[in-house]
């Protein structure tokens, strides 16, 4: 079997960050089209218009740090259907995900190590072998 253990649905994860990171690059602003005197017209309508500047700097955070939840998500995911609609092996599944830890900097704050997953708990390879953090 090749993908779509789970109808592909890590791409939907995707396209929501996608569409987050859309928004964030137009600052919220949009055009839709509406129709006003017979004319069709084009309206840029805020999104966060209802937000005071305080409260837009947070909202913009908080999204950022969606985005990078989301796509962190949506990596984690693909590589789990892939191994459950066995493109990938157990090794191969537990490389690819201990690799991009590594790259997103998941280390044990008591040894530095790199985190790994073990089931339901994420556990140092070091100084945590048995203990979860």
């Amino acid at each position: 079997m090749s993908g779509g253990a789970y109808d592909y649905q890590y791409s939907r994860i995707g396209y929501l960050a996608e569409e987050l990171e859309r928004q964030l690059e137009n600052n919220f602003i949009e055009e839709q089209e509406s129709w006003r005197g017979g004319f069709e017209t084009k309206e840029k309508i805020d999104l966060l218009g209802d937000a005071s500047p305080d409260e837009r700097v947070k909202i913009v955070a908080e999204l950022i740090a969606l985005v990078v939840n989301l796509r962190e998500v949506a990596f984690r995911a693909k590589e789990f259907e892939w191994y459950q609609s066995g493109d990938t092996g157990a090794t191969s599944y537990l490389k690819r995900l201990a690799d991009s830890l590594k790259l997103k900097g998941y280390t044990c704050t008591q040894c530095n190590s790199v985190k790994t997953y073990k089931t339901e708990a994420i556990y140092c390879k070091t100084c945590c072998s048995t203990t979860p953090i």
